[in-house]
């Protein structure tokens, strides 16, 4: 339970070297022994938070953490577990959290292609866009013009040619 398990994954702005000053700063607040564990928890769960504040993912991964943290740090102040005890399951349930947030951003991506497969975004040939005749009523002209157009996305943008 003492040793500290940052968060994993690089967001920018974040500043690695202040989270390790904040939470030795813990260490030294808070020496770990029955009764401190939890203001420990709650002093490095305040650090990690200010760490992760401007990257909503590691944030969220943050406070998952936090409420493993606490639970466990509430158990071995209690007497129910030991600090080592507590040390294992933290860990084991940080990997866990890591596995389920890495499943979870891949079961989001298989999806959006899915959807992206389904709507055509992988099509070969270009994109033809739809030429209606005789739109918001005008009137057919008397002599019949044919309109072609050709559309092609490049990226997010889409160009579209007609003659």
């Amino acid at each position: 339970m003492g040793v500290a398990i940052f968060l994993s994954g690089c967001a920018q702005g974040l500043d690695k070297d202040k989270l390790t000053r904040d939470i030795r700063a813990c260490d030294a607040k808070y020496p770990l022994h029955i009764g401190n564990y939890f203001r420990h928890a709650s002093c490095v769960d305040s650090a990690e938070f200010n760490y992760s504040a401007n990257s909503p993912a590691a944030f969220a991964q943050a406070t998952d953490r936090a409420s493993a943290r606490d639970i466990l740090a509430k158990r071995v102040d209690s007497g129910e577990i030991s600090p080592a005890d507590a040390g294992n399951l933290l860990t084991r349930e940080f990997a866990r959290a890591r596995g389920v947030a890495v499943s979870e951003d891949a079961q989001r991506r298989r999806e959006a292609a899915a959807i992206m497969l389904q709507s055509g975004a992988f099509q070969s040939h270009p994109y033809q866009v739809p030429v209606y005749q005789n739109m918001m009523g005008v009137r057919p002209l008397q002599t019949q013009t044919q309109v072609n157009c050709t559309s092609n996305g490049i990226g997010q943008t889409l160009y579209t040619n007609c003659r």
